[in-house]
């Protein structure tokens, strides 16, 4: 238990020292160097999406699926979620003003 700890310990200290995630989308597959890799080409380099020297994707991707996802889920149920549902029985909109209901 104790090795638990110091190893979930040593892994936030890791996350936390990447704070603020800087993160590259790109949904293009280009190559490099002979590999195929997801990235962006800018006129100075690549910016590859899966490479934390370019970009904090992967660290981000594993913090939210792979080590908090219990977190993420319980968060979006009971406040999200939540929220979304007291507002639609009473009737207001995401805005907080009464909803308008439409005859479409």
């Amino acid at each position: 238990p104790d090795t638990e700890d110091d190893e979930e310990s040593k892994l936030n200290k890791i996350l936390k020292d990447r704070v603020p995630f800087a993160v590259v989308g790109s949904n293009t597959v280009i190559e490099v160097d002979g590999k195929k890799v997801r990235g962006r080409k800018y006129p100075w380099g690549v910016a590859e999406v899966e490479n934390l020297e370019h970009c904090d994707f992967i660290a981000l991707r594993n913090m939210l699926i792979r080590t908090h996802l219990q977190d993420l889920k319980d968060v979006t149920n009971n406040v999200h979620y939540e929220n979304f549902r007291c507002r639609k029985l009473a009737g207001l909109g995401t805005d907080g003003k009464p909803a308008r209901i439409s005859n479409k």
